[in-house]
């Protein structure tokens, strides 16, 4: 029911916003499943490397804009608990194909006696998928194919 509810919602966003962005919202509703179906089916460097495929075009800044909103809105809707890397992963599939590429950043940060984790896009070393987010959070090591 929950789920119905998050979808419900997610369809009143898309009928209230332009064309355009409701055209980014179905990107992002393919994207953002697949990339958490595929985090649990394929090692981990291969959904990173299919994440950044060749681009078909170059977009303008509003298309990108468009891409990394439709990312958050769609992942919050389906994964409200975690949606930090299913949705850097499709949002970092969806610029890659508008020809705008990105460097995924995965954190971790000390909570009590345990570790927290997050997962962000950057463009250019600025994040652009949590401004504000990951300035807690300490930056793994990547990897060269990240």
């Amino acid at each position: 029911m929950a789920l119905f509810n998050r979808l419900y919602s997610l369809a009143r966003v898309a009928w209230h916003v332009p064309w355009r962005r409701r055209r980014a919202l179905a990107q992002a509703l393919v994207a953002v499943p697949l990339a958490w179906a595929a985090l649990r089916l394929v090692p981990f460097q291969r959904v990173v490397q299919a994440s950044a495929p060749q681009p078909r075009r170059t977009a303008d800044e509003r298309e990108l804009g468009r891409r990394v909103w439709a990312g958050a809105v769609v992942s919050h809707a389906l994964f409200p608990r975690r949606p930090c890397l299913p949705q850097s992963l499709a949002t970092r599939y969806l610029l890659a194909r508008a020809g705008c590429p990105t460097a995924l950043r995965i954190g971790v940060q000390r909570r009590g006696a345990g570790l927290a984790a997050h997962a962000w896009l950057e463009r250019d070393g600025v994040p652009i998928t949590d401004p504000d987010g990951p300035t807690s959070f300490a930056p793994l090591q990547a990897p060269s194919a990240l």
